[in-house]
Order: C-alpha cells, then sequence, then structure tokens
C-alpha cells in the first residue's frame, strides 16, 4: 500500500470471466459511516414528521455512496493513493453524518466535497489511463458539477436543489449508456463501447448492493431497537414492538440473502436446460442492467423508511406521541410496499415475462406487497405493527412455496432433458440435491457435519461466513456503542469490562462453533434466528441501566445472559453432541461451559453478597474458555498426537480471518468513528471540536492500516496454523483488541465536546491506557504470527510496542490532573502516535519489499 501505482482496471471487455470482487479495508470502514448515516436521519423525521425531507436527505447520502460504488467497481486499487483518496473521503463523510441534523448548508458541502474528491480521482484516471480516458472525464465532470450543485446551499437552500440532486446521477450515467449504445449502432463496437465505456466488477458490483441492504436492514432495525431499553421494559406494548420490528428485519434478510434460487452463479447448463431460469439483470440487456442500479436506492430507501416506521411506533407506543404515531403509520404504508414491490419487479428483470415473471409468483407478491398500503386506513399505531408482521409472513410464506416448487419443476427439466438428449450431459454436482450449498435454506435440513477433519486439514473451504453472522455482528458492535454511551454516565471502567466480557463470551462460543460446523441450511437459520433475538433482548437490558453501581447489572441484562448461554448450550453444542460423535466429547465440553455461564448469571442475581466475586469468576472463565479447554485435554489425552486429535477438532482458518476481521472493522466504525462524529458548532470551540473529529476518523485510518494494510496474515502463516500456544495466544489477545478499541472510541466521546477547556484525569488516563493497550496487544498478536519476511517483522513488532510505551508515558511522567490540559491535548497526541507507527511499518514494508497485499 505504500507504493504508488499508475491507474488500472479492474476488468475490460475481454476479461469479464475472471472472478474478482474484493473490497478493500478502506471501503469496508466508510460503507459503516454511510448506513450510520441513514440510521440517523431518523432523529430528525421523527421530530419534523416530514417523509419528503427524509427521502431527499437519503438520496444525498446515496448520491455519494453509489458514484463511489460506481468509480470503484472499475478503478480501485491497493495501493497508496487510493488509501489517501479513502482516507480524505472518510473525513468528508464525518463531517455529512455529523451535521446530519444540525445543518442543511454544512451537510451539502461535506457531500458535496465528498463528490469533487471523486472528480479529482476520475481526473487522474483520465490523465494517466488512455483507455479509459473519455470514460472518466465524462464521468469527471458529472461528479464535479454534481459536488457544485450540493456545496451551492451555501448561498440557496431550497429544496429544489436536492430534487435535482435524486435524479441528477441517474440522468447522466442513462445518457451515458445511451451515448454509448448510439455510437454502437452507427460506427460499430470499436467505436462506442470499446472506446467509451468501461465495464464495471460485477462481482463487486453484488457485493457492495448486497452489503448495502444488509448494512440499512441492521443499522434501521437492529441499532435503533437494540437501544430503546426504557421502552422495552416499561410499555409491554412497545416490547412487542420491539420484537416485531426484529422479525420484519430477520425475515427479510432470509427472503433476500438465504433464498438462492437467483445465485447469479447457478451451473451455466442448468440455465440452459430450465430455459426459464434466471439472469441476473447486469448481464441480460443494457435496458435490464440500467433499470436494475436505478433500483437499488429504492429498495433501500424502503427498507431504511421502514426501519423509521418501527421506531417511531415504539416511540408512540412508550410515550403517545402524536408525531411519531402520524409517522408511524405513513412510513409502514409506504417503506415495506416501496422496498418488496421493487425487490420482486428487480427479480423479475432476470427472466423472461412469459415464463420467469409468472413462474415467480411475482403478480402475488406484488399483490401482497401493495396491501402494506392499508396501514394508511388503521388508526391503532399498534394495529399497524401487526399488520406490517403478518403481511411479511405471507409474502415469506409464499416465498418459500414457491420457491420450493421452483426447485422441483427444474430437477424435473433437467432429467427429462438429459434423459431425451444423449449428448447433453449435466454432471451430477450441478443437480440440486439435499446436501447441496447452493440450496436456499428451506429446502435443506441438515444433521451437523464437520467442516473440516484432521484427514483434509490444508482443504480450502472459504471463509463461510455466513449471513446471519453478518447480521448479528453489528448487534456487537452496536453493544459496544451503548457501552462508550453509558460510560459517559456513570464512568465505571470495571462495569464496563464485565459486560463487554458478557457481549464477548456469547460471541466467542458462536465462532467455536461456526469455525467447525457451520451450515447453510435450514437448521441452522433456526438457531441463529433465536440466537440473535436472545442477543437483541441482552442489548435491551444493556441499554436499560438507567443507574448503574459497581459490579450492578440491570435484571433484564441478567435474565437475557441466562437465557442466552442456556441456549448456546442446547441449541448449538447438545445438538452437535445427539448428532455427530465424531465431536462428541469436544462439543460436551463448551456446552458444559455455557451451562456454567449461565449458572454463574443466575447465581451472581440471587446472591448480591457475591455478585463480584461471581462476575470475576465468569469474566475469567470466558477470557480463559480456549486455554482451560487445552489443559483439560492435556490432563485426559495425554500428549499422544492420536489422542489429542480425537478430542479436538481443526478449525476453518479461512473463517478465523475473516471474522475476526470484519468484527474489527466493525466495531472501529460503530464504536470510534460512528458516536464521534460531533458537530462542532453545538460546543463551545468550535474550531478545536472539528479538529478533535478529524482526530478521531483519522485515528481509526490509522488503527485500519494497522489491522489490515501493514502486515495482512496469510492462512499459512496465521497463528493457528503454527502451535497451540500460538493459538492460544491469539485468541486470547482478540477480545483485549476489540475491548482497546472499544475503549479507544468511549474515551475519544469523553473528551472531544471538552476540546479547550481542561480534560480531567481519568478521561486522559482512559484514553491513554485504551491506546496502549491496543498497541500491546498489536505487538503481541504479530509475534504470534509466522513472519513473511523476518527483519522485518520484528521491525514492525518493535515500532508496535514503541506506540505502546509512547502512549503508556503520560500516565507514568505527566501529571494529567493539571487543569492546563486541553481535552484536545491527550486526543492529538493519540492520533500521532498512531501515525507514526502505522506509517512507520508501511515504510518498514516498502523498504524490505514485503507486500502485504500478495497475502490477503
Amino acid at each position: 500500500m505504500f507504493r504508488a501505482k499508475s491507474p488500472r482496471l479492474r476488468k475490460d471487455w475481454d476479461s469479464l470471466a475472471r472472478q474478482d470482487g474484493k473490497v478493500t479495508a478502506d471501503e469496508l470502514l466508510w460503507v459503516v459511516i454511510i448506513t450510520m448515516g441513514v440510521a440517523g436521519l431518523r432523529e430528525r423525521v421523527l421530530k419534523s414528521g416530514d417523509l419528503v425531507e427524509y427521502a431527499l436527505h437519503f438520496f444525498v447520502i446515496w448520491g455519494v455512496y453509489s458514484s463511489a460504488i460506481y468509480y470503484s467497481g472499475r478503478f480501485n486499487d491497493y495501493d497508496r493513493i487510493h488509501g489517501e483518496l479513502w482516507a480524505v473521503f472518510l473525513l468528508a463523510l464525518l463531517f455529512m453524518v455529523a451535521a446530519l441534523n444540525h445543518s442543511i448548508v454544512i451537510f451539502g458541502v461535506c457531500a458535496g466535497s465528498a463528490h469533487l474528491i471523486l472528480a479529482l480521482a476520475y481526473i487522474r484516471v483520465a490523465l494517466r489511463l488512455e483507455r479509459a480516458r473519455c470514460y472518466a472525464a465524462y464521468f469527471c465532470l458529472v461528479e464535479f458539477f454534481n459536488g457544485l450543485l450540493l456545496v451551492s446551499l451555501v448561498s440557496n437552500t431550497s429544496i429544489q436543489i436536492l430534487w435535482i440532486n435524486v435524479f441528477f446521477e441517474s440522468f447522466f450515467q442513462g445518457l451515458h449508456k445511451f451515448i454509448v449504445y448510439r455510437v454502437d449502432t452507427l460506427y460499430g463496437e470499436e467505436f462506442g463501447r470499446l472506446k467509451l465505456d468501461v465495464p464495471g466488477d460485477f462481482d463487486y458490483i453484488i457485493a457492495r448492493y448486497e452489503s448495502s441492504h444488509m448494512m440499512i436492514l441492521v443499522c434501521s432495525f437492529l441499532f435503533p431497537l437494540a437501544i430503546q431499553g426504557n421502552a422495552f421494559l416499561h410499555s409491554r406494548s412497545a416490547a412487542i414492538c420491539i420484537i416485531l420490528g426484529f422479525l420484519y428485519a430477520l425475515i427479510a434478510k432470509l427472503c433476500f440473502f438465504d433464498s438462492k434460487e437467483h445465485e447469479a452463479s447457478a451451473p451455466i447448463s442448468i440455465r440452459h436446460v430450465c430455459k426459464s431460469h434466471w439472469i441476473h439483470p447486469l448481464r441480460r440487456s443494457r435496458l435490464s442492467s440500467r433499470l436494475f442500479h436505478m433500483s437499488i436506492p429504492l429498495s433501500v430507501f424502503g427498507f431504511a423508511l421502514t426501519g423509521v416506521g418501527f421506531i417511531a411506533a415504539v416511540q408512540a407506543l412508550a410515550s403517545d406521541n402524536d408525531q411519531a404515531k402520524s409517522v408511524a403509520r405513513r412510513a409502514l404504508a409506504i417503506g415495506p410496499c416501496l422496498s418488496w414491490c421493487v425487490l420482486f419487479l428487480t427479480m423479475a428483470l432476470g427472466g423472461p415475462f412469459n415464463r420467469f415473471f409468472l413462474d415467480s409468483g411475482t403478480p402475488a407478491k406484488l399483490l401482497l406487497s401493495t396491501s402494506f398500503l392499508f396501514n394508511l386506513g388503521l388508526s391503532q399505531v399498534f394495529h399497524n405493527c401487526i399488520f406490517t408482521i403478518g403481511i411479511q409472513l405471507l409474502i415469506f410464506f409464499l416465498h418459500i412455496w414457491i420457491g420450493n416448487r421452483r426447485l422441483s419443476q427444474e430437477s424435473r427439466s433437467i432429467t427429462r432433458a438429459t434423459d431425451e438428449n444423449s449428448t447433453l450431459v449435466v454432471p451430477s454436482s450441478q443437480i440440486p440435491t439435499e446436501n447441496d450449498d447452493t440450496l436456499p435454506f428451506y429446502a435443506s435440513w441438515r444433521q451437523p457435519r464437520l467442516l473440516k477433519d484432521w484427514s483434509r486439514l490444508d482443504a480450502r473451504l472459504g471463509d463461510r461466513v455466513s449471513s446471519h453472522e453478518h447480521f448479528f455482528t453489528v448487534l456487537v458492535a452496536v453493544a459496544c456503542w451503548i457501552l462508550n454511551n453509558n460510560l459517559q454516565d456513570h464512568r465505571d471502567i470495571v462495569l464496563y469490562c464485565i459486560q463487554f466480557v458478557y457481549i464477548w463470551a456469547g460471541l466467542a462460543m458462536t465462532m467455536r462453533y461456526a469455525a467447525r460446523f457451520n451450515d447453510d441450511d435450514g437448521a441452522h437459520a433456526v438457531i441463529w434466528s433465536l440466537y440473535q433475538l436472545l442477543l437483541l433482548c441482552l442489548l435491551e437490558g444493556l441499554s436499560a441501566s438507567s443507574t448503574f453501581q459497581h459490579f450492578k447489572l440491570s435484571n433484564l441484562f441478567q435474565i437475557a445472559a441466562i437465557a442466552l448461554f442456556g441456549f448456546l448450550a442446547v441449541g448449538f453444542w447438545l445438538r452437535i453432541v445427539i448428532f455427530l460423535p465424531r465431536a462428541r466429547p469436544f462439543a460436551l465440553a463448551l456446552a458444559a461451559v455455557c451451562f456454567i455461564h449461565s449458572g454463574i448469571s443466575a447465581l451472581a442475581g440471587s446472591f448480591s453478597e457475591l455478585r463480584g466475586i461471581l462476575l470475576v469468576l465468569f469474566c475469567v472463565i470466558a477470557l480463559s474458555t480456549d486455554a482451560l479447554l487445552v489443559c483439560g485435554m492435556r490432563l485426559t489425552h495425554g500428549n499422544s498426537l492420536e489422542m489429542l486429535h480425537q478430542f479436538d477438532l481443526p478449525l476453518n482458518i479461512e473463517y478465523v480471518i475473516a471474522r475476526y476481521g470484519g468484527l474489527q472493522m466493525e466495531i472501529l466504525g460503530v464504536a470510534v468513528i460512528v458516536p464521534n462524529a460531533y458537530f462542532p458548532t453545538a460546543y463551545p470551540h468550535p474550531p478545536l471540536v472539528a479538529a478533535g473529529v478529524a482526530c478521531a476518523g483519522l485515528t481509526a485510518v490509522f488503527i485500519k492500516i494497522l489491522l489490515f494494510d501493514a502486515d495482512a496474515t496469510a492462512p499459512e502463516r496465521h497463528a493457528v496454523r503454527q502451535s497451540q500456544g500460538r493459538a492460544l495466544l491469539f485468541f486470547t489477545l482478540s477480545p483485549i483488541t476489540l475491548f482497546s478499541i472499544s475503549l479507544l472510541g468511549g474515551a475519544f466521546s469523553l473528551l472531544l465536546p471538552r476540546a479547550g477547556s481542561q480534560a480531567g484525569e481519568h478521561r486522559a488516563r482512559l484514553l491513554f491506557g485504551a491506546s496502549s493497550i491496543l498497541f500491546a496487544s498489536l505487538t503481541a498478536t504479530k509475534l504470534s504470527h509466522a513472519a513473511q519476511q523476518y527483519r522485518a517483522h520484528c521491525v514492525k513488532a518493535i515500532l508496535t510496542a514503541i506506540g505502546c510505551l509512547a502512549t503508556l508515558a503520560p500516565i507514568l511522567f505527566l501529571d494529567l490532573d493539571d487543569n492546563s490540559i486541553s481535552g484536545l491535548i491527550p486526543v492529538v497526541w493519540t492520533t500521532l502516535v498512531c501515525f507514526f507507527v502505522s506509517f512507520s511499518q508501511l515504510a518498514v514494508n516498502a523498504a524490505f519489499f514485503v507486500d502485504p497485499a500478495t497475502c490477503m
């Protein structure tokens, strides 16, 4: 990443079949800000009740996101130039989100600045890449004028500017496709498509649009629902509404992400046999591709608006707010109708109308989707929620019934075609079976199975991180957000640690399971859904703690924890014990740990005099579970490798790398960037607060470089593949790394509003302590992995250790209680240390010719 590369195409017309689709860590970071910004719009609409204003602001945010995807799907690369580009782009997004509910002028300026940044990126491509010169010049002008349009809100805040922005991008993208089509028709492809157009990376674009739906679902539903703890406790109707909102999001995820009958990767031989088989609109024709691009923001907007409706319903039921009732009624009518109608029509674009449109049940689905509009006639908000989830369930069951029918028809078509035509051979691996991972979840219900055993340890399975895990990962990040928010009230670091360990203990159990047994079938859809519901209840308890005492947890939190760990024992591990004899000893041990967690939580709620000891015991067991398993295994099975392998089960190393990396990115975005998007003019020293907000964003970028860019770890060099001791060190350090990132965000949140005034000893110590723990953990984690180049590896470990000492030194040698220390000074110092450590490691990579990109 330290080297600057010349711009290049991700794909060209002669390499469309090449698989890529990689999404860089930079993009994963700023997409969190985008989706959290959309979720943050709910505060404005709940106050104003103006859904039109909500829609206009949404399309400003979406325009920035879509423009970035359009550029990145063609020219993004892993180099220094793009690292700097996305860092500056992230800062523009950060201030855009900060101004979201405060100033339309600054909001427009920041959004316009993001477009202008992309215009500069296109200028670079136009100047240095002849193949894409015409394309880049055209979209440079589009981004430039779109940016100027939004910046013009400084002198004219007319709503007409926002209306123009809604159609600006789609119009000029469509105009470009029309120009290419006409030139193709008049002069041939060598003057049209090959000169004026550049293909996008199909896999990348699909991944980005699917992830945008997933992130909007979780950020518009799960995030705001998880922080309604007080409403959950004090109003039964509000609690039911919260659960119904969760069920709506869950069903939408199951229909959209887990129904695989519309996979673009379906075998081509099956497409030829089954003439009604679906082909993705991006690949069917120019018109279907253009309509697909135009439909995506509408379906995303529908999901976001539905989330607003459920949150408004919760507030209306909890506080009898007439404004919230009006918003809930309209949002729950328009949002679901829009999202599902658009999604079903988009699916219909991928198949011949006379076969697919009718065979897929699209008319019936559209009829059900439009029935959401009857919410406008219901007077009770609670009835709105019941009616909405009822229609959603009907769509869900209709979707399953039609999907099963089409799967059986396709299987019969394949069999009949092969019988009639002996020259047509369809490989058996391409014919759907009960154990086929490409089947939708509702078409297969399997007994648990091992992903790999010791005999096939080197088999590459892919990361296999399911959509269910992506779904509740944001809940874990939201838990860190809640912890940081609560820290501003009680400032009890011990309580913070205990609650974090509770969240981690449940999450770690799911990762131990998924790294060995995860599957895409109906059984796992059920158990993951139930786990997500219990995790949501746990977060309701976490956010419901209105009064805080040392070692005191809310009753709802304890009850949810007891149920959560009990379900992990029964639903996950005892199921393995019953159906998979090979894994029985291992599963029994972890089921016992889950029961111990549940029992300790129950005892801590019953015996207040022993609560402190019991909670400390819980934390010790949760953080040392892997070490205890290894010790127990060594004691009972000795040192015989054959005996140890009878008990122990190998991990899917690709899952471990992807899962832990995804967690770090989510927590970095939700716990560090989003809560520190303060609007500067709301505080006594706006310039200093703005500088602090920029420091928070840059610190997140520098930490991202340390985690993902400076030293990416290949599977064969990972600590888990080196030795059992190194693997234990890695799994022990992982929660410490996540904890320090979360606490770092909380410390920033305490200090930024005090920029220009006294920092306070505990706030500064908290920031320096979290930073030093993070660097110490990263140093030890780096040493646990095998080196790609030994000398470079050692130098980078030393540099990270220097960062630890540099952030620890102020605690040891400075009088942090000095009233002259501004709240901005610790923030700036931490940012400078992160800058030094991250970029010095990139310089080491360049000096020793180490390219981490080759290991990713």
